[in-house]
């Protein structure tokens, strides 16, 4: 059974308050802007001595937290400046500047990543034009890819009746198949999620477990909501997620964290209190990208996520 589980399934609540969530609830908890976590170089994940660290591959989550001045920020964007934003054309990651604000908690963790997925991408099949959902209103739905009404007019009405004229002259065959080769427009990738899971090994030195334990529970903290009124609250943080030379995410929230115990357990004495020691956690993350993949993303995949934020 998990020692701890955490599963959420949306990303940012639509009431946040500027209440702060960096009061150490735990003796061990380390807190926002503690600064690097990095569990390959210095924490116990692996009872190997003889291996290169700098050959591990990894996951680097920098951490980002939102306010009442971030959701304003993305609901000004979106409802009145989306339309008509002009990006730096040489900075491919312009366009995500304001759907996520940086508001950096000081946070970032190295995580050994291991997994058979080099790299997903996922497109479900490209939609008919007269069954896409914007179609339901007439031809406007095709007004943006031909560049105005009058010409969402005319190719509609060509469309129409072209589908009505191979609609009776294919009643006239045997056996009556319809029309099954339509336009396509395409319409979106799938968003992606990926797993991140390794143990902390409790038992090669006396305090380890309380190292381990500080970072289970720094991002189960993190990951919390944080009730600030009756009806207000801080959501939990969200993530730029980068696998050196394999992928990249502008924005991802945890949609699962679970922190196993592995091994025999012992109740161990802690500052005058009692807690209970596995001989090891186990951390499982999963994470869902909050932004579609893209290009633009793809492109950010060579670049040091990590130097950018210790600046």
């Amino acid at each position: 059974m998990p020692g701890f589980d955490l599963t959420t399934s949306n990303a940012l609540p639509p009431d946040a308050s500027t209440a702060k969530t960096d009061a150490a609830i735990d003796p061990l908890y380390l807190g926002r802007g503690y600064g690097e976590m990095n569990v390959i170089d210095s924490y116990r994940w692996t009872l190997s001595e003889n291996f290169n660290k700098d050959e591990v591959p990894r996951v680097i989550l920098i951490e980002y937290e939102v306010d009442e001045s971030t959701i304003q920020t993305q609901l000004e964007f979106y409802l009145s400046q989306a339309k008509n934003v002009i990006t730096d054309s040489s900075n491919p990651l312009a366009v995500y500047e304001n759907l996520y604000p940086r508001k950096s908690t000081g946070n970032y963790y190295v995580f050994p990543y291991f997994s058979e997925v080099n790299f997903e991408v996922t497109t479900p099949v490209w939609g008919t034009l007269d069954t896409l959902p914007q179609m339901a209103k007439g031809v406007e739905g095709i007004a943006g890819f031909l560049g105005g009404e009058k010409a969402a007019e005319a190719v509609g009405a060509v469309i129409s009746g072209a589908a009505k004229m191979g609609g009776l002259a294919m009643g006239a065959l045997y056996p009556q198949v319809g029309i099954m080769d339509r336009p396509r427009l395409w319409q979106s990738h799938d968003f992606r999620t990926i797993e991140i899971k390794f143990p902390l090994f409790n038992t090669y030195h006396e305090d380890d477990w309380k190292k381990n334990r500080g970072l289970c529970w720094t991002l189960i903290n993190s990951n919390l909501f944080q009730k600030s009124s009756f009806i207000t609250g801080v959501p939990p943080v969200y993530y730029e997620v980068k696998i050196p030379g394999q992928h990249y995410s502008y924005a991802s929230c945890v949609t699962n964290l679970k922190i196993y115990n592995r091994g025999n357990m012992r109740m161990l004495d802690e500052g005058g209190s009692k807690a209970i020691v596995p001989d090891a956690f186990e951390v499982v993350m999963t994470l869902t990208d909050m932004v579609m993949p893209s290009r633009n993303l793809f492109q950010n995949t060579k670049d040091d996520v990590v130097s950018a934020t210790k600046k």
